[in-house]
């Protein structure tokens, strides 16, 4: 099936001259964006912090697993007009999340900054500012960054500092490794998320606990059953959130479109992808819920050609 707003390809006499005109819908909501200023959100930062405060002693797979969970079920969902495929990473439609479990400093010292800067600038509301500057306060010494370089230090004495001098090392004082890599998504359209949890669970009953490495691989599969559950859980909050919209609706094509959209949530990334649209809504959730549970950049949707 076609998605509607879709590019619209114009043939002409032969495949050198057929072009793509964007669709005024896609045009529409590209300007919408562009137009939007970009805003600092603390939802994220503050939502994974309150589940952390509350769950030491915790296997860290099992407590970042749980953490994701907590942020997935609290987390604000908006729509937006003209929408076909939903999902956002914050509270606004423009907005740069923060991953304080890393790092601090950097936040502490460019907060103030973000809105003045020449170059990507970022408003920060006074309630933000004041819930992020909190939370960084439980992080400190906690972070990432607070604890490695003490033992990087430990073993390796300056040489990582020396590399990171002279160019050849990453700079750890930047809070943010890099992803490079490209998740699964052709297992996700073909299988479902419910299809590799039954994987997980499978593996998990013929597992047995003999060792160290043994007890971990066990945290890892239920660390991996519990963050596939909360991406579900996600896409049926949509499901619901567009399904009232619709009952409000009083335009019958986008009444038809809301509803069509939250079939879709009902069935992907749960289930496999049926159509086009379920294959691209699929796709995005799970770029999305990468995104959101870990501070890397370098994540690709990679061969969207071959799998779409």
């Amino acid at each position: 099936m076609a998605i509607q707003g879709a590019p619209v390809v114009e043939a002409g006499n032969s495949i050198a001259d057929k072009r793509v005109r964007i669709s005024d819908r896609v045009t529409k909501l590209r300007e919408s964006f562009i137009a939007t200023k970009p805003y600092v959100c603390g939802e994220r930062s503050h939502l994974f912090t309150e589940y952390w405060k509350h769950s030491g002693g915790e296997p860290i797979a099992l407590r970042r697993a749980r953490a994701f969970e907590y942020l997935l079920r609290k987390k604000k969902i908006t729509l937006y007009e003209g929408e076909l495929i939903v999902g956002n990473q914050t509270r606004f439609r423009r907005g740069g999340p923060l991953y304080p479990e890393f790092a601090t400093n950097w936040i502490e010292e460019e907060l103030e900054l973000l809105s003045t800067r020449e170059a990507s600038k970022f408003e920060i509301t006074r309630e933000d500012r004041d819930m992020i500057l909190t939370d960084l306060q439980y992080w400190k010494g906690r972070t990432v960054q607070d604890v490695l370089l003490p033992l990087w230090r430990e073993r390796w004495g300056d040489l990582v500092e020396d590399g990171i001098k002279t160019r050849m090392a990453f700079n750890f004082d930047v809070p943010a490794p890099h992803g490079r890599q490209v998740v699964n998504f052709p297992k996700v359209l073909h299988q479902g998320l419910s299809g590799i949890i039954k994987e997980a669970q499978g593996i998990l009953k013929d597992h047995l606990v003999r060792s160290h490495e043994d007890l971990h691989k066990k945290y890892f599969l239920e660390a991996v059953i519990i963050s596939l559950n909360a991406v579900i859980t996600l896409a049926k909050r949509y499901a619901t959130l567009l399904k009232e919209t619709s009952f409000k609706e009083k335009d019958p094509v986008r009444k038809r479109e809301l509803n069509e959209m939250a079939q879709n949530l009902e069935q992907v990334p749960a289930h496999p992808a049926r159509t086009f649209h379920q294959a691209v809504q699929s796709i995005w959730f799970i770029h999305l819920a990468v995104e959101i549970e870990n501070n890397s950049w370098g994540y690709s949707p990679g061969r969207l050609d071959q799998y779409l």
